[in-house]
């Protein structure tokens, strides 16, 4: 299957996880997967971008201790408030740092803001403006792919509306 994936999606390499009935084990066994595979991958100049969310704060916490210093780590999206501190962006980039022992470029901003305006005077910010640029040298990304119900942090944080799940749903998109 995971040769059909690679072929079907243009992939350079696929890792399916064997389905479990129990969903912690299953999600215990894609951040180790993620893990092992990430320790295989990154290498010394990596510039490695971080998103957030539960699996990816799992998949750094099953990765070893591997002294990478010549790798950078950035935050790819801004911070955002949760009562799952492990799930958050800016603690996802810290663990990462620590266990390659990386500097890290921080994105201090919110992941969402209401007015445009808002925006731009982020941007103009030296600090924000460092971190996008570490985004664009990225080599590496990494990313959740989360989830389309109503357990989703997307959905609980109110970044999905219902409305924005049942167009998904429409679309095809789960």
């Amino acid at each position: 299957w995971e040769a059909c994936l690679e072929e079907r999606f243009g992939l350079t390499r696929a890792i399916i996880v064997p389905d479990y009935d129990d969903p912690k084990l299953g999600f215990l066994k894609v951040a180790n997967a993620a893990a092992q595979y990430l320790e295989e991958t990154l290498v010394s100049g990596d510039v490695i971008g971080v998103s957030w969310g539960r699996t990816l704060a799992a998949t750094i916490r099953e990765m070893r201790f591997e002294r990478k210093p010549d790798c950078r780590v950035v935050q790819l999206v801004g911070a955002q408030s949760m009562d799952d501190f492990s799930a958050k962006s800016d603690d996802i980039v810290r663990a990462l740092s620590d266990k390659l022992d990386a500097p890290t470029y921080m994105l201090y901003a919110p992941v969402v803001v209401s007015r445009a305006e808002t925006k731009q005077l982020l941007l103009e910010e030296k600090s924000i403006g460092r971190s996008f640029e570490m985004m664009d040298r990225c080599t590496v990304g990494l990313f959740g792919i989360g989830e389309l119900n109503e357990e989703s942090l997307m959905y609980r944080k109110e970044f999905f509306s219902s409305e924005d799940m049942e167009r998904l749903h429409a679309d095809g998109f789960c």
